[in-house]
C-alpha cells in the first residue's frame, strides 16, 4: 500500500510501478480526512499516446450492468503518454461487489474507441485487501525511509555499465533523469527497489536505467570487518553528448 498525503488528508492505495505504461487501471482508495474519518473512493484511470477523452465507464458484474456518471476527469501530461483519471466516491457497494465477483468486466468508452478490462483474480484479491484495511478502521502508517548506520562505510563502484539511450527518445531529442532507490547487497550486486523520481515517465528511461544498474558491481559497504547491505540512491541522466 502507498500512502499519499494531501493538505492534512491521506490516501491509501495499491502500489504500482507508476513509470510503466498501462492501458486501463481500476482500484479502490482509502481516504482519511483531517478528522481521521475514513471513506472509500474508486479510482478509474486510462492512458494512451494521446488524450484518451474518457466519456463513460460501464461495469458488468456477474450479469448485472452499471454505468457510472461523471462530469470531469483529471488529465496528466507528464512524460510520453497522457493519463486521465477520476476518483468516484459513494461507490462502496460497487467496490465490495468487485471484490467478490466471479466475472467482472469494465468497459471504458473514449472519443475514439472502447477498451475492455477484465478484472483478474489477483486484482479482485487487491480489492479485498483494501477492504480489509478499511473495515479494520486502522490504515497502515506510511513507511519510514530506510537509513544507513553512520558507522558503515559506503560501497564503491567497481564495474559500471552505461545505460542505453532509448532509441525512440534519441530520435525525438528527448532527455530524461531517473532517480532510482536501490540496495547494494553484501555480495556487491544491486537490487532495484523503486523509482524515487523520473522527469519523463513512460518513455523507457526507467527500464534502460534498470538494465544497466543490474549489471553494476560494488565493493560492498562494510561495518567493521563485515560486509552489509545498504540502501543507495542512484541518479542517472540521459543527455546528448
Amino acid at each position: 500500500m502507498l500512502n499519499a498525503a494531501r493538505s492534512g488528508e491521506s490516501l491509501y492505495q495499491p502500489r504500482f510501478p507508476w513509470w510503466e505504461p498501462f492501458e486501463t487501471r481500476l482500484y479502490p482508495v482509502i481516504h482519511k480526512d483531517r478528522h481521521e474519518s475514513l471513506s472509500l473512493l474508486l479510482r478509474v484511470a486510462i492512458q494512451g499516446d494521446r488524450k484518451p477523452g474518457l466519456q463513460a465507464v460501464e461495469f458488468r458484474i456477474d450479469g448485472t450492468s452499471t454505468t457510472l456518471e461523471f462530469k470531469k476527469t483529471t488529465v496528466g501530461r507528464s512524460g510520453c503518454r497522457v493519463e486521465e483519471f477520476l476518483d468516484l466516491d459513494g461507490q462502496e457497494a460497487l467496490i465490495r461487489s468487485l471484490a467478490v465477483a466471479s466475472d467482472a468486466r469494465i468497459i471504458f468508452t473514449t472519443k475514439d474507441h472502447r477498451q475492455d478490462h477484465i478484472l483478474s483474480p489477483a486484482q479482485r484479491e487487491g480489492f479485498a485487501a483494501v477492504l480489509a484495511l478499511y473495515d479494520s478502521g486502522v490504515p497502515p502508517a506510511p513507511p519510514e525511509s530506510p537509513g544507513n548506520d553512520k558507522d558503515i562505510t559506503l560501497p564503491k563502484n567497481l564495474h559500471r555499465v552505461t545505460p542505453e539511450f532509448p532509441v525512440d527518445m534519441r530520435a525525438r531529442h528527448k532527455r530524461g533523469r531517473v532517480v532510482v532507490h536501490a540496495k547494494v547487497l553484501k555480495d556487491g550486486e544491486t537490487e532495484i527497489l523503486d523509482v524515487f523520481d523520473s522527469d519523463a515517465p513512460y518513455c523507457g528511461f526507467e527500464e534502460a536505467a534498470f538494465q544497466a544498474i543490474r549489471q553494476w558491481r560494488y565493493a560492498p559497504a562494510m561495518k567493521g570487518t563485515e560486509p552489509v547491505d545498504v540502501h543507495f540512491t542512484i541518479v542517472i541522466d540521459f543527455t546528448f553528448r
